[in-house]
């Protein structure tokens, strides 16, 4: 498959993320009051949140093992490198899983959000792993999947506890 094929295909994934949005939130629904584009800009800044920081923290959750226990002559710099690489394969899913826990976020228990961003986070990736990185067979996916719910469920209990503390403050 081609990478325009590729992009075409996750185009078309994210179009019924957002179309869940904008029918999730009638005026006047849910927990809180939104307008009809409140959920789509909800799910929007959810999934770009879970973009920009899920990879490298993906990244550096498969990285921290082997550079420990490896010889390597520059930890740091192999550090920074695999971090900024995870973005390659990592950014599409990560932020269709943001997209999604943006428009489940209120409609989930506290307790609840960071299992289901797990796995939502590890399916999406498994998913795009599967279809345009490697052959979809188990042992070829299990890594995306376990590094993508590891970082989808960490990213949702920090979310979490921020809300927690901000909670407490007021």
């Amino acid at each position: 498959m081609s990478w325009l094929g590729a992009l075409l295909w996750i185009l078309l994934a994210a179009v019924p993320v957002l179309t869940l949005a904008l029918v999730a939130y009638p005026p006047g629904g849910g927990a809180r009051t939104r307008d009809k584009t409140g959920g789509a800009i909800a799910a929007l800044r959810s999934g770009l949140r879970y973009a920009l920081l899920g990879p490298p923290l993906g990244g550096a959750l498969a990285a921290v093992p082997g550079l420990v226990s490896g010889n390597d002559p520059a930890p740091l710099e192999m550090l920074v490198f695999i971090m900024l690489m995870a973005y390659v394969p990592g950014f599409v899913p990560a932020f269709l899983a943001g997209a999604c826990m943006g428009v489940l976020r209120d409609r989930l228990r506290p307790f609840v959000r960071p299992p289901v961003a797990a796995g939502i986070s590890g399916m999406a990736a498994a998913a795009f792993a599967g279809l345009f990185l490697v052959e979809p067979e188990l042992e070829r996916v299990a890594p995306p999947l376990l590094l993508g719910a590891l970082a989808g469920g960490l990213l949702e209990a920090c979310r979490l506890r921020r809300s927690w503390r901000r909670r407490a403050v007021v």
